[in-house]
């Protein structure tokens, strides 16, 4: 949207520095439709090659780059790029439309014009008073330039709005992908800090007595909290909707609060106790079924019997879906409580050759079936993560560079369409100092409102594309860090410094009486 809006800007700019030429041109007999064929044709193939050449790096480079990061992590045998015939020609089809439609529109607004008019240099947007003058208070504090370039942005308000849109829309897509980046990578740090606790699940062997187990855990000094649990798989259904969901059923709900944290996402996210006769069901889980608090979930019993639960509370949860069941409850719906589970807490951190160490003191006892520990999962998911930030890198890296892109397209038009302005400036005694403050504290101002904007409107952004890319077992954390807004505005500020530097010797450039020729040197 922002490529087309700066697109379509620049061909009504070419189409207005061509106004005595068109003039010309029909008073020499040119039919309107030939005239304005030639800035269709213009368009058209500008929009053609450049939507090719878009096509090619959509479909190549960015997926090969992206498949690349993935090879990392992931075994896939064979890597296929499906030309998508829909997608390129209906992005393709909304450009040409734009651009060749408002290279059309911006002809026929001139040609309405007679060859006498068009000949002569337009006259410049007739200067007036704006509202901050009935403020003088404000107004009479304010230099005579800063007095010139208050007026200027309400003189030319198509280009301000074109300017503050570009500036806001780019600086959105930045933080966007800054935010990204820190909901992806959070969860991790959230999930094991603010919900799980232990430090390892030791999953049992069928039929066995976990007593052994406990009393040799019970006596390991490295050994904090160890809590008795029953997972397993069940299907939770509400509103129509049916999911596998890892049901939880502590045997002690003491020993659980050591383990792993309830934490109520409807206030403030305040631990809350799992007790009663109701279930306590994570938040991914409960935006699937559609379901709050006092509603009811459905399981199934190993005998496909539905048992109805209430939910008591929503809490806290980033990966996989969960149901808490208080062991009474678990009994009557899902028959007999037995330990499956062990989870533990250990007191202090391990290095990695005594956690090992550990791990193999636990597979050595007859009773264990498998280890998780928290560590390696936790290693294993930031391994995706970081694959993830790559492919958010290359986000942030497009959108800068669009960034760059429409504040240096949009100041050579804003230099281009007020040459005879700026050279009037240099011939009334204007320094180079004082000509650049003309312009430059024009991009200053549209800069810093384009950028208050995009950061306002990048944090929806960001969870709207959160809400969309988000799989039924992950829920990412909806926020931006603070320093990812540093980030954002800090890029847009630099390319603002550098289109200025380069502002600054375009006007130098400028001849004042080739620029103050009366005809065709607009």
């Amino acid at each position: 949207m922002i490529a087309v809006l700066i697109s379509l800007v620049s061909m009504a700019r070419m189409v207005e520095e061509d106004r005595s030429e068109i003039g010309t041109l029909e008073a020499l007999g040119f039919s309107n439709p030939a005239i304005a064929l030639k800035y269709v044709l213009f368009s058209l193939s500008a929009t053609l090659v450049g939507g090719i050449i878009g096509m090619i790096i959509g479909l190549n480079l960015i997926p090969n780059l992206i498949w690349n990061i993935y090879t990392t992590l992931f075994a896939i045998p064979k890597f296929i790029v499906l030309f998508q015939p829909i997608y390129c020609l209906t992005g393709l089809a909304i450009a040409l439309i734009c651009i060749c439609g408002g290279a059309l529109i911006a002809v026929y607004r001139e040609l309405i014009y007679t060859p006498s008019i068009l000949m002569r240099p337009k006259a410049p947007k007739a200067g007036k008073r704006i509202l901050l003058e009935h403020v003088p208070a404000i107004w009479n504090r304010f230099s005579f330039s800063n007095k010139i370039v208050m007026r200027n942005l309400f003189r030319y308000k198509t280009r301000a709005i074109v300017t503050i849109l570009g500036i806001a829309g780019c600086t959105a897509l930045i933080l966007a992908g800054f935010g990204l980046k820190d909901s992806i990578t959070d969860i991790v740090n959230y999930q094991y800090g603010n919900v799980f606790k232990y430090d390892k699940l030791v999953s049992l062997k069928a039929n066995t007595d976990d007593k052994t187990l406990l009393n040799v855990l019970s006596e390991n000094d490295q050994v904090a909290h160890t809590a008795n649990l029953s997972m397993a798989t069940k299907k939770v259904s509400s509103h129509g909707k049916a999911y596998d969901v890892t049901v939880v059923v502590p045997d002690d709900t003491k020993t659980f609060k050591q383990i792993i944290s309830l934490n109520d996402i409807n206030r403030d996210k305040q631990a809350v106790s799992l007790n009663g006769n109701q279930a306590i069901v994570s938040q991914k889980l409960a935006k699937l079924l559609k379901v709050k608090e006092k509603d009811t979930i459905t399981f199934k019993d190993s005998r496909d019997e539905i048992h109805e639960v209430k939910v008591g509370k929503i809490v806290e949860n980033y990966i996989q879906n969960y149901v808490y069941l208080p062991k009474a409850t678990s009994q009557a719906i899902l028959g007999e409580y037995e330990t499956n589970v062990i989870a533990i807490k250990l007191k202090n951190k391990l290095s990695a050759q005594a956690d090992q160490k550990f791990d193999a003191s636990l597979m050595n006892n007859q009773s264990v079936a498998s280890v998780i520990n928290s560590k390696t999962t936790v290693t294993m998911i930031n391994d995706t993560m970081t694959s993830l930030n790559l492919v958010v890198l290359i986000l942030i890296v497009s959108s800068a560079i669009l960034a760059f892109v429409v504040m240096y397209n949009l100041a050579t038009i804003n230099i281009s369409e007020r040459k005879r302005e700026i050279a009037t400036l240099k011939v009334l005694g204007f320094y180079d100092q004082e000509t650049d403050a003309y312009i430059t504290k024009e991009n200053t101002i549209f800069t810093i409102v384009g950028i208050i904007l995009g950061l306002v409107s990048g944090v929806y952004l960001c969870h709207f594309i959160i809400s969309t890319c988000e799989t039924d077992t992950l829920m990412f954390v909806r926020h931006v860090n603070t320093i990812s807004f540093v980030f954002a505005t800090a890029l847009t500020v630099s390319f603002t410094l550098i289109v200025n530097v380069m502002t600054h010797f375009s006007l130098k450039k400028i001849d004042m009486i080739d620029a103050l020729k009366n005809i065709g040197h607009l």
